[in-house]
């Protein structure tokens, strides 16, 4: 078992024995260390034991609570759900996606919970293979609707955040929320109040400002929303308006679908024009989704060749939906009416089978039948009252896509329109289109941005408790026995008495209370005195700042500027690295970060305590800058001479020009700059 020596100016792995101070025999002091990635120069974790049995242990508890390719501080997720599949229509389809994506980081740990007896064991072996468990909710007696028994989760589930959809699937989160002391994100997929003028049912429009009412306040209960495309988030902030809470509604846009990027669309064109339209066919939405438009539509076309394609019908219910169609003046010989598809691969079928797909619905909270077309390369028409068609206009060339009326002769002169051109130059148009979509309205960068709202919401509401605890721990181990700072050159520390047991507690202590309080060192001895007789022989100067925990990162902003030309205040540049850890918790070979991280109970306590203004940046820190800037970083040490580092990145940099900052005391970092006319290096 490797570890990382005790000493603090050490940087070497050794073995961890059991019942051993952790101290490697070598002096570091004698030579410059070159620190090669981040093999080497962590900080010691003392507080937590060294021996190679808790490491062990703490590696095999972490093991049987988590999924083994998940960090152990992986954020726990949970969304709530029906089903894995899509029988229940779009909304499973954009869970089971998120879901997919978000398992796809490694600090995020995915659980889809679904009612008892909703998943087979091939839907369970999916979930398995994109990274994620499929949990169920046990049957509760007395709850007919089996989505009420998501309200009381498996008592073993670890939840930081649930997410809730709409109604059926949002009221049990707050439930769950106070169960688990989790946070709640609210994704909104409909505006019934807007449904409800196209239903086709008794007291539509009553039931669809109720159903509206309820998603409100549920928005207003949950600790974030989230809207699926922009139509939605503009109608979500109207009504949360007034509640500051949320002003700022997240906005998640559906891009295309990977499981339709396979599909080979023939540039062979036929005699008839086929065109598709297609979704759940229940009456009562018949008018909604502008189903009767598209039957008008070929009628207005007056041309025979043109022939629409229904799919949708309730099983068993094709001959009372291809009546209703009829009822538009559709000839029989123009009209095929099937039952609703839910293999993927039928769907496969079917959009190489027709010509066109368009989406004519009066009103859309989204439209994903239509993205699903554009996903396998099939030309579209969509309603301009939908999310899809506001994103596509968005969109180079989308706007052509989108008809802006409910008019059936509109929709006949799109659909003309489109037979104008070569099917081979249709194909080639609506693949360009669909490269911009996916460029702009990207899954992954929006899902990155989805995650780290989750973080900022998680952790923001507990910095405080962790400052605490933080603070709480230091008070424990350093007050307890008040250390006299004094003049190091007096005491005469030597590289052999640092290296005994006592020393190194002595050494150690002393080292952290001056990190307690800086100002405090500062009056009882002169700090600079020991780095200044090193660099003066190099020509160069101590460019010093503020003694306060930012001090390193006020260093490495003023040495970025100078040697990389990089203007990045230390408050945004602290930020940028916190997130650069945060989206590489491990190292090249597979090892976690936390294993080098000292007196924070777990690597997302260490990130959001670095995150904070003052907070004392460490070598992780200064690894990550190396990194992420890709550039070498020397530290000069005044407690030892010659006792420097030199941190060196993965990939090849110029070795010439390192950002150079000096170490005083190991309690406050300066930045070196080259004295005018003189090379910028130190030897």
């Amino acid at each position: 078992m490797k570890t990382t020596c005790t000493h603090e100016d050490c940087f070497h792995l050794i073995d961890a024995n059991e019942g051993r101070l952790a101290i490697c025999n070598r002096k570091p002091w004698k030579i410059v260390l070159p620190v090669c990635g981040l093999e080497k120069w962590f900080l010691k974790r003392r507080s937590q034991g060294l021996s190679s049995s808790n490491l062990a242990a703490r590696s095999h508890d972490e093991a049987s609570e988590i999924n083994p390719m998940k960090s152990a501080t992986a954020l726990k997720v949970t969304l709530l759900g029906s089903e894995w599949s899509s029988s229940m229509g779009g909304l499973s389809t954009i869970n089971r996606q998120l879901a997919i994506l978000l398992a796809t980081h490694s600090e995020v740990d995915v659980t889809l919970l679904v009612p008892q007896f909703a998943c087979s064991e091939e839907e369970r072996r999916m979930a398995r293979i994109h990274n994620l468990s499929l949990r169920e909710a046990q049957k509760r007696p007395g709850y007919a609707e089996s989505l009420d028994w998501l309200s009381a989760p498996p008592r073993d589930l670890d939840i930081d955040i649930v997410l809730g959809h709409g109604a059926k699937l949002g009221k049990q989160a707050q439930f769950i929320r106070e169960s688990y002391q989790c946070k709640w994100f609210q994704v909104v997929h409909t505006a019934p109040e807007e449904l409800g003028m196209h239903k086709n049912y008794p007291m539509a429009i009553c039931k669809g400002e109720e159903k509206n009412t309820t998603e409100v306040e549920l928005c207003k209960l949950a600790d974030a929303v989230v809207a699926v495309g922009p139509k939605l988030k503009r109608a979500y902030s109207s009504y949360l308006r007034s509640y500051e809470k949320h002003q700022e509604i997240i906005q998640l846009t559906p891009s295309t679908f990977s499981a339709f990027s396979d599909v080979k669309q023939a540039a062979v064109d036929m005699d008839n024009f086929k065109v598709l339209t297609f979704g759940r066919g229940d009456p009562e939405d018949f008018s909604l989704k502008g189903y009767d438009i598209s039957a008008r539509a070929i009628v207005e076309l007056k041309d025979r060749s043109y022939h629409l394609i229904f799919v949708g019908a309730p099983d068993g219910k094709q001959d009372e939906v291809a009546k209703y169609l009829l009822m538009s003046g559709i000839d029989k010989n123009q009209l095929t009416v099937r039952k609703f598809v839910q293999s993927k691969e039928r769907l496969k079928e079917l959009f190489c089978e027709v010509d066109l797909c368009i989406m004519p619905s009066r009103s859309e909270g989204f439209g994903l039948t239509a993205l699903e077309a554009l996903s396998s390369g099939l030309p579209i028409l969509v309603s301009g009252n939908s999310g899809f068609g506001e994103a596509l206009c968005t969109v180079p060339s989308g706007k052509s896509l989108v008809v802006e009326s409910e008019d059936p002769w509109e929709w006949a002169k799109a659909i003309a329109g489109v037979r104008q051109k070569e099917r081979s130059d249709r194909l080639r148009d609506i693949q360009q289109l669909k490269s911009s979509y996916e460029e702009k309205f990207s899954w992954e960068k929006q899902c990155d941005s989805l995650v780290e709202k989750m973080w900022d919401i998680v952790h923001g509401a507990n910095v405080l408790n962790i400052l605490l605890k933080t603070s709480k721990r230091r008070d424990t181990s350093f007050r307890t026995r008040k250390v006299e700072v004094v003049d190091t050159s007096a005491e005469q520390l030597t590289a052999d008495s640092l290296l005994t047991p006592s020393s190194l507690d002595r050494f150690t202590q002393e080292l952290q209370q001056m990190q307690l309080d800086a100002s405090e060192v500062k009056s009882k001895t002169d700090l600079l005195l020991g780095l200044r007789n090193i660099v003066s022989d190099a020509d160069f100067r101590i460019s010093d700042n503020e003694g306060s925990g930012n001090c390193m990162f006020h260093a490495l902003s003023e040495q970025l500027e100078i040697v990389k030309g990089i203007e990045i205040p230390h408050g945004e540049l602290r930020q940028t690295l916190v997130q650069y850890l945060r989206s590489k918790p491990k190292l090249p070979d597979g090892t976690d970060l936390f294993h080098f991280v000292h007196g924070h109970q777990t690597w997302t306590e260490y990130l959001v305590y670095m995150q904070q203004d003052g907070a004392w940046g460490d070598h992780v820190i200064l690894c990550a800058a190396a990194n992420y800037f890709e550039t070498r970083i020397r530290v000069v040490s005044s407690l030892l001479p010659s006792n420097d580092v030199i941190i060196t990145p993965h990939c090849p940099v110029d070795e010439s020009k390192p950002l150079v900052l000096g170490h005083i005391h190991e309690a406050h970092y300066v930045s070196l700059q080259p004295v005018q006319g003189t090379a910028h290096y130190i030897t």
